[in-house]
Formats: C-alpha cells, structure tokens, sequence
C-alpha cells in the first residue's frame, strides 16, 4: 500500500508538491490542530539500522508542523523547509546512517539562522507531540512507517541538551509549551538558564 493512499485515509486531501524536482506532501489540518505538515514522501523506502540494536530497522518519513497561515506558494520566505528536509533526507541516504528521537545537527545557511523569520540555527529531531495522535505509525504491509518532526532550537537550547540531555530540553519546552509547531515569535529557553550557570 502507498504511504499518501494511508495518509489520506487519515486526513482526506494530500496535496503533493515538487520542488526542485523532489517529491512532498502537505496536509491541512485547521480543525485539528491548527496546522499544516509538509513531509518528505519517500524517505521511507530507506531502512535504518540502529547499530546499538542492528537486528532491528526502521522507516520514517521527516516533517515540519508549520502554522496555517504559511504558504507553500511563497517559495521566497519558506522554500527553507523543503532544503532542510531535502538537506537530512540527502543526508541520511548518502551516508548510510540513521536518525533517531533527540539527534541533533546545525543547518549552515549564510546567516547562520534557519531563515529570515527564524533566528535558530540548529534542529532537533523528535517523535511528534502536538501531533502524537494523528501521527502515529503507519502500516504499509512489508513495513512500519514512523514520523520525526523537526524541531528549530536556538544555539543555546542545542548547548543545553548536549549538556543535560534530551529529556531535560524536553521538560523545558513542556514547561513553556512548546511543541514542533514552528512559531517565528518563540523565543530562546536556555538562554537564562545558561547564563545563571556561566554568568
């Protein structure tokens, strides 16, 4: 079975849209969630092996949880998405590796933030969490389809995990709920907290 025939038995209309010849979809869920998600669409057929668990594979697909007011026809300000999605799908392909819950890694842009309206510069991976319910894994048949969002933190934030951990940042951002759901107005969590520790 295909994974936007399931998908779209989960959300209704699943529009696909190329860039740069590569394949997305996005969906629209205002009554849900208030949101939009544009994933990749055929990172799935890649399985990745865990080398702490090599018995075991897995298949996923990459999303951003963006606002609804966003436009995927104004490729000017949000093209960013689809290149950092294309950026880790390459990624992971080409080099042969996998992704899990909590990986973390800098997007090099020119300015060094993810995109004009954004000012983090880095990203974390993460199992959904506004969307736990609608997202959740996918029987295709031969394989079992999960979901990582991408999750923008500021430089702090990334210091903050590599320091405590990923469940510590995680505590952090359910204290000030904080989900994948991209917000341009959000601003830096660790900040304080970094400098009550180095002054």
């Amino acid at each position: 079975m295909m994974l936007k025939t399931e998908l779209e038995r989960r959300f209704g209309v699943v529009k696909t849209i190329i860039w740069r010849e590569k394949e997305f979809y996005l969906v629209t869920i205002p009554e849900i969630r208030d949101c939009q998600i544009l994933m990749t669409s055929k990172l799935h057929h890649y399985e990745m092996v865990n080398p702490k668990e090599p018995s075991e594979s897995k298949c996923f697909e990459l999303f951003f949880c963006l606002p609804n007011y966003w436009s995927e026809s104004d490729l000017k300000n949000n093209e960013w998405t689809h290149s950092i999605m294309d950026q880790l799908m390459t990624y992971v392909i080409d080099h042969k590796t996998w992704f899990g819950d909590g990986h973390t890694m800098q997007i090099k842009n020119e300015n060094g933030a993810l995109s004009w309206p954004l000012n983090q510069s880095h990203c974390m991976l993460s199992t959904p969490i506004l969307l736990r319910d609608e997202l959740k894994t996918i029987d295709l048949g031969d394989k079992q389809v999960s979901f990582l969002s991408i999750m923008p933190l500021f430089k702090q934030e990334f210091q903050f995990k590599q320091a405590y951990g990923t469940n510590k940042l995680l505590e952090l951002f359910e204290q000030r709920q904080v989900t994948e759901r991209i917000d341009g107005f959000r601003t830096n969590l660790a900040k304080s907290r970094w400098r009550r520790i180095f002054g």
